[in-house]
């Protein structure tokens, strides 16, 4: 309604009221905490099962797929799919209520081989829906349905018609009260964007503009292929939040839509002592020393059902957490109908219904040869490893369209250039293929978390546009130093929050691929989102929202654990793992209750830390770490090894651990495991920042505890650097600083990386000088011999360890050395030169040449 206004304000425009002088009532500006949505924001899924269509419905169907990839081997899946959705509503709504348009004559590439695009693991052909359907009216005369496909072979008419046939099909649709079902089968993207013919910006139908186009009340549905697994992402809401009451809560539906960006900590979390089916109470408290549960050196099948169980969790994680993320089918059964579980009740036809329409297709033949396939996608993607392969490089094309200000910063062209080498390789490993999909994954629902994060909290969206949108380099470039600051210090906070890539079975983590690290695109728009929202001068605000994002993020972890624990397969995997290593295992509901109730990946933290810290006191008691590898060759000048001095001494608590933990005791490596103890202090740390008040002591006295083996170690590695020292002498330690010596034994190897983190206090010869003052003190101390030297410049050179001096007549040489070790030096090399020295380049000639004589 229409607000009134009047003219007693003395002002046209202003409402009526009585004018009076505002008044502040607060001491300063304080913008409102950051509250959480309780209410489904948005409530996209992915499913196997056909969504609850009203018979009242338009339909507009759309396939994006060329002519020239409309093979089986490539894009040839998405017209099975289309002409599956076609056969399955052909007839459930009004004759004049479908619209099917393609880029691709669909129905002579499916004629010219059926049997070849046969959809579902139950190969059903689906030719016939290719072709327009007819029906009996009222009159028993045979029409006409106008549901022929229309080819558009051009795309950007295809483009034009397809917003031209929305357009039609809703006003016809709101004047009524019915909703649209729009259905693509084509490469798209994650926030259901569209690609007509290429995946390149100028091809692309963002979703966003659909949206503008059908505005902002429309009710409709869209369907389109899911991008990390097999089945269908359905937007039962797509133009507006959900109107009516939906059954699952707005954490199931993030738990689902934030798919495997915590997949990291889910597999760290199953496969370790924090395992939720593992049964803790019932394991041996010497046992629980260990790092991990099961041997220290596992069997083939251990080690079989420990990679065939990672890879399920992610591929579960990424599949959305639906059922059969694996198998590009559709389902009827009621009890994996994800439309009843989270939308709620079907008011149409149930799926036994569209059960029967389906089974009336003919089956092809199940005499095929089983083609190859990454056994990671299942029969996702065309089922065969061509077609996956070409949807894995869509996916990285896909990702070249998004972040536009990402790819022209260093990090984004270096990740770029090792995109477009892999993109160029026709024949890729599989665990590169593997690594790169988990990438995309991650990289892409990195960025609908941000999206939704904003619209959770109701931050503002930087330049009014998704995270997929946004240009991080324009921001930079036009962002005061003070608003950089601010962003930068919330920007550190959110990053600890969101963990790095998990990378598959077979893939060593490198920290410095370019592409194994998290995209940082999502942290710095969430970061300028929280600036904006509580400004630049209230930090303290900011901190807070941080936190509240934290604890939101939390909950989601919580709530996909859950999720993963009630998925069957899962179950399963896990434990025949468990079973495997011989640990005790507890029920589901067991499991499920400790999730649910104490269960949080925090106290998880909390618990894995503290084995960690129990096995790392353990090792503290040896005296220090052994070396790589004691076997080693050590020279005969280097003393006793501290290792053979600890092993030869009476340890007790030996007798405590496993058989396999004794023999890999001597090959402990001491820097991963100063790494990792630095790790768990970082952690109690965290914890007495943000800790509640009745766990204060605890975690001071664990801090005091690493702090402890940590001292152990540095200690341990200042003795060794003694006795190092001891055995050389300083003679020969000089030597080995001034040039290269043969490579050493991992011991020696061991104490030089102490030496950097460890001070040490080794003498200093007579008349040293540090390096960055020698240039000075030779300026600065004149005697009669350097008087030549005083007209002589110096250059330096980039290095930061040589400095080049100006070529000089003077025969003592101008090296940083101090002058009296040259001379030592040099009266020590010839006390060695024998009397009848010959030099290389003169020794193939007579004596008497050599000699300098002449003839």
């Amino acid at each position: 309604m229409a607000a009134s206004f009047s003219s007693t304000s003395g002002h046209p425009g202003f409402p009526a009221c009585s004018l009076q002088p505002l008044t502040p009532t607060a001491r300063e500006f304080a913008p409102a905490d950051a509250e959480v949505s309780n209410g489904v924001i948005d409530a996209t899924f992915v499913t196997h099962a056909i969504p609850d269509i009203s018979p009242n419905s338009g339909i507009v169907g759309l396939c994006t797929v060329p002519a020239e990839r409309a093979g089986m081997d490539d894009l040839g899946w998405h017209l099975a799919d289309f002409l599956a959705w076609k056969a399955l509503l052909c007839g459930e709504t009004h004759p004049n209520a479908q619209t099917w348009m393609a880029l691709c004559d669909v129905a002579n590439i499916v004629n010219a081989n059926s049997e070849l695009y046969a959809h579902g693991k139950d190969r059903r052909i689906v030719s016939g829906a290719a072709v327009a359907s007819s029906y009996t009216d009222e009159d028993g005369n045979i029409q006409q349905r106008a549901d022929g496909i229309k080819v558009q072979p051009d795309a950007e008419k295809l483009r034009a018609d397809f917003i031209i046939a929305l357009s039609e099909k809703l006003k016809i649709a709101q004047t009524k009260g019915y909703p649209l079902v729009i259905i693509v089968c084509g490469p798209t993207t994650i926030e259901q964007d569209i690609f007509f013919g290429k995946t390149e910006v100028q091809h692309c139908l963002g979703s966003n503009v659909i949206r503008h186009v059908l505005g902002n009340d429309a009710d409709a549905i869209v369907v389109t292929p899911a991008l990390f697994s097999a089945g269908w992402q359905v937007n039962p809401n797509f133009c507006r939040k959900p109107a009516r009451k939906v059954a699952a809560d707005r954490t199931e539906f993030l738990a689902k839509q934030f798919g495997g960006v915590f997949a990291k900590e889910h597999v760290g979390t199953f496969l370790e002592w924090t395992s939720p089916l593992l049964d803790c109470d019932r394991v041996d408290k010497k046992e629980r020393r260990n790092l991990f549960p099961g041997p220290a050196m596992p069997n083939d099948e251990q080690k079989k059902t420990s990679i065939a169980l990672k890879i399920k969790l992610h591929s579960a994680l990424a599949g959305r957490l639906s059922a059969g993320h694996g198998d590009h089918s559709f389902y009827f059964e009621a009890k994996t109908d994800d439309w009843e579980s989270l939308i709620g009740p079907r008011k149409h036809q149930p799926l036994s219904y569209y059960l029967q329409k389906w089974a009336k297709l003919g089956e092809g033949s199940t005499n095929m040869t089983e083609p190859g396939r990454f056994g990671f996608l299942g029969n996702a993607f065309g089922g065969n490893r061509t077609s996956q392969l070409n949807h894995i490089r869509h996916l990285v094309n896909e990702s070249f369209v998004a972040w536009p200000g990402y790819w022209r910063l260093l990090m984004g062209r270096n990740v770029k250039k090792m995109l477009k080498t892999f993109l160029m390789d026709q024949t890729p490993d599989s665990r590169l293929c593997h690594e790169i999909f988990n990438v995309m994954e991650h990289r892409a629902t990195s960025a609908v978390l941000a999206d939704m994060i904003l619209e959770c909290f109701d931050l503002p969206k930087p330049y009014e546009v998704r995270c997929r949108d946004w240009d991080e380099s324009r921001w930079l470039h036009e962002a005061s130093d003070m608003d950089r600051q601010a962003a930068t210090k919330t920007y550190g906070e959110i990053t600890r929050y969101i963990p790095g890539v998990y990378v598959p079975p077979g893939v060593n983590h490198n920290h410095f691929s370019p592409i194994q690290v998290a995209l940082q695109v999502p942290v710095s728009y969430m970061s300028v989102a929280l600036c904006f929202r509580y400004l630049t001068r209230s930090p303290d605000l900011r901190m807070e929202a941080v936190k509240r994002i934290y604890q939101f993020l939390e909950e989601i972890k919580v709530r996909q654990a859950v999720l993963l624990l009630g998925d069957s397969e899962v179950q399963e995997m896990c434990t025949t793992w468990l079973r495997s290593i011989h640990m005790p295992i507890r029920t589901v509901d067991d499991a499920l209750a400790i999730v649910k109730s104490a269960g949080t990946p925090a106290e998880a933290a909390a618990a894995s830390n503290e084995l960690v810290l129990q096995n790392s006191d353990i090792r503290a008691k040896t005296g220090g770490m052994a070396p790589r590898d004691v076997s080693s060759k050590q020279p005969a000048e280097a003393g006793p090894s501290t290792s053979q001095t600890a092993q030869a001494e009476p340890i007790d608590w030996l007798d405590g651990l496993p058989e396999d933990a004794k023999k890999l005791l001597p090959k402990i490596d001491p820097e991963e495991a100063i790494q990792l103890i630095s790790r768990v202090r970082e952690n109690i740390v965290q914890e007495l920042v943000s800790g509640k008040p009745g766990t204060l002591e605890e975690s001071r006295s664990k801090l005091a505890k690493v702090q402890e083996v940590l001292t152990t170690l540095q200690k341990e590695a200042q003795k060794r650097k003694e006795i190092e020292d001891a055995a050389s002498g300083s003679k020969e330690r000089t030597k080995s600083e001034s040039t290269p010596t043969k490579p050493c034994s991992s011991g020696v190897d061991w104490e030089r990386g102490m030496e950097q983190k460890t001070p040490t206090t080794t003498p200093k010869p007579d008349g040293y000088v540090p390096p960055h003052l020698r240039h000075t003190a030779k300026k600065s101390v004149k005697s009669p011999e350097q008087g030549k030297l005083d007209a002589v410049p110096f250059r330096l050179s980039n290095s930061p360890t040589r400095q080049t001096p100006v070529r000089s007549t003077d025969k003592e040489s101008l090296s940083f050395t101090p002058r009296s070790l040259q001379r030592e030096t040099r009266e020590t090399e010839e006390n060695r030169t024998p009397k009848d020295y010959v030099p290389p380049h003169l020794r193939g000639l007579p004596q008497s040449r050599a000699a300098g004589g002449g003839t």
